[in-house]
């Protein structure tokens, strides 16, 4: 909506630098290669996570190697050819909710049947969303931020 009201470049264009960082890659930072490193068991069993963070040779991206987004890369090119509306209507927004189903969240329409239910529920996402929000100072771009992990 805002782009139809006040975009003047063309929508596919936004969307070129994106797709091609994705694709390109960049140095995988410090804090980001510690948090693979720790996780390495659970990435190495997991097709679809070691396609982003296992490098050529099977092993775990380490710092400073390029780790590349392809898949989002595709998505990006899905919504600048085809439109935002790809996003929350079409194929795309159908793979997506097969992909978080996939990923055995199991939230369900019984998941907030009950007061008990519900509370476990709520309590359940909202402590994913501390926890991220608390990681958020780990990220960042290392050529303009000086991060360090003190955990």
């Amino acid at each position: 909506m805002a782009h139809n009201r006040h975009g003047k470049l063309p929508w596919k264009d936004l969307f070129q630098p994106s797709i091609e960082l994705a694709e390109k890659g960049f140095p995988l930072g410090k804090a980001l290669a510690r948090a693979i490193e720790s996780n390495k068991e659970v990435i190495l069993n997991d097709t679809g996570l070691c396609e982003v963070f296992c490098g050529k040779a099977g092993d775990v991206l380490k710092e400073n190697e390029t780790i590349k987004f392809t898949k989002l890369a595709e998505t990006y090119r899905t919504i600048a050819e085809k439109g935002a509306e790809e996003f929350y209507i079409g194929q795309l927004a159908e793979d997506l909710v097969k992909d978080i189903q996939a990923a055995g969240y199991n939230f369900s329409a019984d998941s907030v049947t009950t007061k008990e239910k519900k509370i476990l529920t709520y309590h359940r996402i909202v402590e994913a969303y501390r926890f991220a929000y608390a990681k958020r100072s780990l990220l960042g771009d290392p050529k303009f931020l000086n991060i360090e992990d003190v955990s």
